[in-house]
């Protein structure tokens, strides 16, 4: 809509639509609509809540804003500081009981389209993402009919988290026009009201059913980093006469991630913690025996047999409870591979981890690794591109590039390899022992140079290793392509 300006004065169309909006919100309170707020940074777009059904005068159509209402302890206050910006919430962010383990509800998504045929898309996208959410162990997720109680009113997501004991809100919308739609999507951490993550996705009625598939499994892959990443903020801010087992396993994993031996030192302390602390939960067992991997695999320990032997044993107690857990199962069969090079059985849990979550990115890396170390290059290759696509902002997703590099070397093409694995080492700051794999890499293309460069990298930290150390570490990967 168009705007004049004449001196200090505006006038015409636009100008008159924000008075309308403005005059909607309470005394003292502020009213935007759905596109302003989307464009304001993630705190202060949490303290509006949405009102539906507003009618405004000049509007054929009740239209959503997002109302701002300055809290009682402040109205009698009218100070230039208050004035200035708009204060947060007066509410006690304890006040929302969060429990333990993370949990999600999918909100009704907004129809802001006008059309009510464009009610049941919506409803279909949210019961897609709900159902394929719910296939990920990582994470509880509330029923759809649950959720629904909640479609059509303005509530506070403080207030669904409170009475559903969710921490973690999704909602959205869609826009229809014409044959094309368009869905928004956003991640809220309902104790703080931050923002965590958001996107956008656009698609064609004539292949809805595909659009829906195609939305959840991006959604999937982007909330498991998202909430991750969160969670492990939550469990370091956590005292430590306050931490439980899980909290434990959460605040291993970026030690894990790290592929450094003093975090993976680390990693194994706080999961060996963990697991004394709760001996029935194997997700600690199961990740302990991971790290232990890694400690042979990358040649951080010099008693393989002693290493080897503790993750035995953490693999033969997490095993039996493991079986619904695709995360767990994926650092199983992690650990069976380096450990034992036994590609039968990590096969095996690679396998059920994905029958129980097509969308899980690590168990995919893991099957890439599983089929280049089993001389199936082309296929390994599929599998890493699928998990990086599923998720793009993983902070595992390193490791999909280092096999990217070892399944394209194993193809015969060491130049692509080299490109796969400088990237790995780009992301992964600190990571030593992917030089080893580097030097490799660069030596079959022909740049000696920069092989015997990678290799005293690698070795500066291990300088008495010998190759017969290296090649009984990496006793997994098949013959001519050790070789």
């Amino acid at each position: 809509a168009d705007v004049y300006v004449q001196g200090q004065d505006r006038f015409g169309a636009a100008v008159g639509f924000v008075v309308r909006v403005q005059q909607a919100a309470e005394p003292g309170g502020i009213a935007i609509t759905h596109s302003v707020r989307w464009q304001l940074a993630k705190s202060l777009a949490a303290v509006f809540s949405r009102v539906d059904g507003v009618s405004l005068k000049g509007i054929d159509e009740p239209i959503e804003l997002w109302m701002w209402s300055r809290p009682a302890a402040v109205l009698d206050m009218p100070t230039k500081e208050t004035v200035a910006e708009p204060p947060q919430r007066v509410e006690s962010r304890s006040s929302v009981r969060a429990p333990e383990a993370p949990s999600i509800v999918v909100l009704p998504f907004d129809n802001m389209s006008g059309d009510p045929a464009a009610d049941s898309i919506a409803d279909g996208i949210v019961e897609e993402i709900t159902s394929t959410l719910s296939r990920i162990r990582d994470f509880t997720v509330i029923a759809r009919n649950s959720a629904y109680a909640f479609k059509g009113r303005a509530v506070d997501v403080r207030d669904i988290a409170r009475e559903l004991g969710v921490r973690y809100v999704l909602e959205g919308s869609l826009r229809k026009a014409g044959e094309r739609i368009r869905v928004t999507a956003q991640l809220i951490d309902a104790a703080t009201g931050a923002h965590l993550w958001a996107d956008r996705y656009d698609g064609v009625i004539g292949n809805l059913f595909d659009f829906e598939d195609e939305i959840a499994t991006r959604v999937a892959g982007s909330l498991r980093p998202s909430i991750w990443d969160a969670e492990i903020a939550l469990a370091r801010r956590k005292r430590p006469e306050n931490l439980v087992a899980y909290d434990l396993v959460v605040r291993a994993m970026p030690h894990l991630w790290a592929h450094r031996q003093d975090d993976n030192s680390e990693a194994i302390r706080l999961l060996d913690a963990a697991m004394r602390l709760d001996p029935s939960y194997a997700r600690a067992p199961a990740f302990g025996a991971w790290a232990r991997a890694q400690h042979v695999a990358y040649n951080w320990t010099p008693d393989l047999d002693k290493t080897r032997a503790e993750g035995d044993r953490l693999i033969e107690q997490a095993a039996p409870a493991a079986g619904d857990d695709p995360t767990a199962l994926a650092a199983l069969s992690t650990a069976a591979t380096l450990l034992f090079a036994d590609l039968d059985r990590a096969r095996m849990f690679v396998e059920r981890a994905l029958a129980l979550d097509a969308n899980n990115a690590w168990a995919w890396t893991r099957r890439g690794f599983l089929d280049v170390y089993s001389g199936e290059p082309e296929r390994a290759i599929e599998s890493f591109e699928r998990a990086i696509r599923l998720s793009p902002l993983d902070p595992f997703s390193f490791n999909a590039f280092i096999g990217m590099g070892l399944a394209r070397f194993a193809a015969g093409d060491p130049a692509e390899a080299v490109t796969w694995a400088q990237r790995a080492l780009g992301e992964k700051v600190g990571m030593v022992w992917a030089y080893r794999d580097l030097a490799a890499f660069r030596g079959s293309a022909g740049d000696i140079a920069g092989a015997r460069e990678a290799l005293a990298r690698f070795v500066a930290t291990r300088p008495d290793l010998t190759v017969g150390e290296v090649g009984d570490a990496l006793r997994f990967i098949e013959p001519k392509t050790l070789q």
